[in-house]
Formats: structure tokens, sequence, C-alpha cells
């Protein structure tokens, strides 16, 4: 039987059902651990089979939804999808299209999208569903997924898509995902347009008990008197560990001088300095920065500002080759503090580093149970594998919220066509 889902957003407990004598057939290509399957098993769709290439995901698929998972390589020339199944269902991997990745347009996994429109072509199902990032509609990118398009269209395909804030559906996190949607006998519907949406849930709306679940330990420790504890000991809820930013969020390195080490006043101002010039003096058209020159800051702090750039550099605070200078931590954001009021943040793979997000009210990462939730996965979900591997499956996958509240849509327009 599938797993019993509870969408907080829209306040039910749905099982799988069927309408008449016809069950509705799927199958799913980079199915992972089944974030995207199990909103169609508890809709009532018949997942014929799951392929993924990763072994640690197939096993978690298997272990909690009906054992379908299949180890597969979805690029492979022998790979094809069985004719007469009903829907596919299809999140090909998003990393090279991620707006906090690298973005390599070259990047091969770009080219699996390109591959299940290929797939989707060929199999002609009734329907079919593409999930991904936002990346992959802008820049550079936008032609593999534009292409994708064309596949599908010339297959006789009517297409939609659009960018869903899952937090607006009942997901307890900031988290944007783009969805297509392809039919061959009916134009697609818009989600915005049928789905109701609700009031964000909190952090803590979702992880009030998770203490009480049995996985609800298992997290990645910070040991009490670390550098990572005394930095964690700094950032409030709602801040991070940032120097590339000014406002109340950031807590700069030179404000934690018992880890970072001691600067003056007349550092830290050289230091804010940087930090806002770096932005505003903009030499190159990417990125959101530059190095700042050194004879602009002499023109603003004086002569001595090259002394004191030398100290900075000898601190760690800077880098300087010569001509300009930079601050030497650039990454925007690390030890997040999230708030108990708000939404979490994207749960992503690196979810349970407390070197990147920490739990509102204590000194550590967010366990594998906290992740789950915040994903909306129900509790009954159990994972396996080492402690990385059930984060980076958590991660990979699609809010089952939101994807039984999409396979109810989908079913009620196909069986609208029966």
């Amino acid at each position: 039987m599938p797993p019993k889902l509870y969408c907080l957003a829209h306040g039910l407990y749905t099982r799988g059902t069927t309408l008449g004598n016809k069950r509705l057939t799927a199958v799913s290509l980079f199915s992972g651990c089944g974030g995207l399957d199990s909103g169609f098993e508890a809709a009532g769709f018949r997942i014929l089979s799951a392929h993924d290439i990763d072994p640690v995901a197939v096993q978690n698929y298997n272990n909690n939804l009906v054992p379908v998972g299949v180890v597969s390589d979805i690029s492979s020339k022998e790979f094809t999808i069985p004719s007469g199944v009903d829907v596919v269902i299809s999140g090909s991997p998003c990393q090279g299209f991620s707006l906090v990745g690298k973005r390599n347009v070259l990047d091969p996994r770009n080219s699996l999208l390109l591959t299940s429109c290929e797939l989707v072509r060929k199999a002609s199902p009734r329907a079919a569903i593409f999930e991904n990032v936002p990346g992959a509609l802008a820049g550079a990118h936008k032609e593999i997924w534009d292409n994708g398009v064309k596949i599908l269209q010339s297959a006789g395909y009517r297409v939609h898509y659009e960018t869903i804030a899952m937090n607006d559906y009942g997901v307890a996190q900031m988290r944007k995902r783009v969805f297509l949607i392809a039919f061959k006998d009916r134009d697609p519907f818009s989600l915005s347009d049928t789905l109701r949406p609700v009031t964000p849930p909190s952090l803590r709306d979702v992880l009030d008990s998770a203490h009480r679940v049995g996985s609800g330990d298992l997290f990645l420790p910070m040991a009490p008197g670390s550098l990572d504890w005394r930095i964690a000991e700094r950032i409030g809820p709602g801040r991070k560990l940032c120097d590339v930013r000014a406002g109340e969020r950031s807590v700069h390195s030179w404000e934690i001088p018992e880890v970072f080490g001691e600067t003056s006043s007349e550092e830290k101002e050289l230091l804010i300095s940087i930090l806002k010039l770096r932005r505003q003096l903009r030499r190159r058209e990417n990125g959101d920065a530059d190095p700042v020159d050194i004879a602009v800051l002499t023109k603003l702090h004086g002569k001595g500002v090259v002394k004191k750039t030398a100290q900075l550099v000898e601190k760690n605070f800077l880098t300087f080759d010569g001509n300009y200078v930079d601050l030497r931590r650039r990454f925007n954001g690390k030890y997040r503090r999230f708030s108990w009021d708000a939404p979490s943040y994207t749960v992503d793979t690196n979810f349970g580093n407390p070197r990147y997000f920490l739990h509102p009210s204590e000194h550590r990462g967010f366990s594998v149970r906290e992740a789950a939730r915040i994903q909306s996965f129900p509790d009954t979900f159990d994972f396996s594998g080492s402690i990385r591997d059930q984060f980076k499956v958590i991660g990979n996958a699609v809010p089952p919220a939101i994807s039984v509240l999409l396979a109810q849509q989908l079913k009620a327009a196909l069986y609208s066509k029966l």
C-alpha cells in the first residue's frame, strides 16, 4: 500500500485511490529515494519502474515504496521506456543548472534533461512531468531547456512550465523548483492556477516533536569548545558568518577575535570600507564584486592604508597582489543559524553540515529526521546508508507534499479525458 502522506498546507491525509476500473501507470526517471514518486503513489498511480544510477538512492526507494526501483544508466543507448505507460516522471540532475553551483553549461549532467525528453518522445506517454531548478531557465542554460521543449513539441506535446515556491504550498522551506507539464491530448494545467496558496509553515510547525522520532539524534556533531562551536556561539537566529555583506544578518570574521584574531578599530574600518567598495566599484560584468584598487583606498584612508593592508594580509583577513585588495573570506554565508518562526533555507545535500546550517537553538547541524520533516517526508519513511548518504538522498528529493498535489492535479486531468 502506498505510504500515507500528510500535507500540512491543505490539512489532509491521502492514500492511493483509483477512479473507476482504470489505475494510471507511471515510469520514473532519476527517481532518487522517491520524493516525487511517493506523491504519485499516494495519489493512486501505479509506478511500473523507477530508475536511478545511485544504488543507495534505489535502496532507500525500495525500502519505503513499492519496490520497483532499478539501478539504471538512463543515458545508455539500451535504456528505453515501455510503450503504453500513462505518465513519465523525470527529475534529472540539477547540479549543472543550479545558481549556487559552478553553473558549467558543459556539465554532462545537463544533457540528461534532453535524454529524458527523447525517451518521452519515443515512448509517447499521455503526459510527462519534468522537475528541475530555476537556474535551468537562466543564461546559456536556457538553450538546453528550450531544446528539451522543442523535442516534446515536435512529438505533439503541449507544454507548460513555471517556477513554484514550495513554501507557498505547505513546505517549510524557501525552495523553488521549475515544473514542466506536457500533455498529448489536452492543454497542460498551471499549478499556480490550480493549487491553493497557504501561509508558509515555520520550522517550529514541522520540528516541534522531531526529537521524539527514533532517528532524531542522527546528526553531524560539533565538539564543545572547538573552533566551529565558538563560531556557532556568536551566530544568533537569522544570522550567518559572512564577510562580504553588511547589515544585521551578517556576523563578520573580525567580530569573532577568539577564532579569527584581534583587529584594531582602524583595521575594522578599512575592512568595512573594502566590503562596500568591492560591490560599488565594479570592473567586470560577471560576479557581484571586484577587488579594490589600492589607489582608491589610499585616497580614502591616506597613505597609511598600505601598512594596514599588509597587517591584515598577515592576519589572513585580506589578499593583496600589489595593485588590488580583496577580502580573503569571500563566501556569502556559512554557519547560517535558522529561526524557529521562519521557513528553512533550501534543504540540499550539505544540509546536515553545521558549517553551512545551524539548528535554531542548539550548536549543531540538523538531524536526518529534521531534514526529512522539512522536506515533508512522513516519519514512516526510513532512510538508510551512511549519514552523508541519507542527507544526500533527502536533499536531492522533491518534497512529497508538493508531489502529491501535483499528482492529484495530473490524475484529475487525465481522468477527464478517459
